[in-house]
């Protein structure tokens, strides 16, 4: 017995006419027709009486109504349920990787925050692979980070914007007047990287291990503010996204001849559902990059 059968059984009850029911239920009248008889015919009851065209509820009938009655409102109750859970949920929890976060956290927890206070934040700072990976196991609701689309097929990403991986270095550095760097530039060049699952690390090495180089790293740090500092002291130099350090004046981004592009967009489980709170950053956070 199917919700759809106990439906139309409880409208051909209400008006004892099959015309009257299918005008109301908007099904044709064959269709009720045949649902009644397979009702009978599964439930081994005899649910009507039939005189012609006039339709009477058997005391088998009104006994089926009965239990059906209950079955219909707890699945009435149940939808209402879910779909109240669904919109007051309320709680998001994402990961941004240091790069994308160091301009994106504050104005989610500013405006974002101020347009809906209701909803809570759970927010990590995570590398773009670690980030993807807790998406594809459930972990979290979205990832806002750098991808690589074909890095796990069980995700959906949408683009936000493009980028590119850059030299970053101090203004007064000898290469700082470049329009472009090659790997080979590099061979001597003192390292800071961020430590973590990073894209950005993973198309560096990349570049370093095509061009038979190994990068002369003197650090890795899980702190952005650790990299820069490094950079503007003339430490060291590193590799960004360009975006992260253009709040910086003592330090320059220096492309890749080669071109070493990046993507950033959100990124979500495929075939998960997509809750309304979540639904609400969503459209926030590509309000803000269109």
């Amino acid at each position: 017995m199917t919700i759809t059968q106990m439906k139309y059984f409880v409208e051909v009850c209400k008006w004892k006419n099959i015309t009257k029911a299918s005008t109301s239920l908007c099904v044709s009248q064959p269709t009720i027709t045949v649902s009644m008889k397979e009702l009978e015919a599964e439930t081994g009851l005899n649910l009507f009486k039939r005189d012609g065209k006039k339709i009477s509820v058997t005391q088998e009938g009104e006994f089926l109504l009965s239990k059906i009655a209950a079955v219909l409102h707890s699945v009435e109750q149940l939808n209402y349920d879910i779909f109240d859970f669904v919109n007051t949920k309320n709680h998001i929890k994402l990961a941004i990787p240091v790069q994308v976060g160091s301009y994106l956290i504050p104005i989610i927890l500013e405006e974002f925050k101020g347009r809906h206070p209701e909803i809570s934040l759970e927010i990590v700072e995570l590398g773009g692979m670690d980030s993807l990976q807790m998406v594809d196991q459930e972990e979290i609701d979205l990832a806002i980070t750098i991808y690589e689309a074909d890095y796990c097929s069980g995700l959906h990403y949408t683009k936000l914007f493009d980028s590119e991986c850059c030299f970053c270095t101090n203004i007064d550095h000898p290469l700082a007047t470049q329009k472009q760097v090659e790997v080979s530039d590099l061979v001597y060049e003192k390292l800071v990287m961020l430590q973590g699952g990073f894209f950005v690390n993973k198309m560096v090495y990349r570049a370093f291990e095509d061009a038979g180089i190994k990068p002369n790293l003197i650090l890795r740090s899980a702190q952005l503010h650790t990299v820069k500092s490094l950079v503007n002291k003339k430490i060291a130099s590193t590799f960004l996204m360009r975006e992260t350090v253009l709040d910086d004046p003592k330090i320059v981004a220096i492309p890749f001849s080669n071109g070493l592009e990046i993507r950033a967009g959100i990124v979500t489980k495929r075939g998960r559902q997509i809750y309304s709170d979540v639904k609400k950053l969503i459209d926030f956070t590509r309000e803000k990059f269109k």
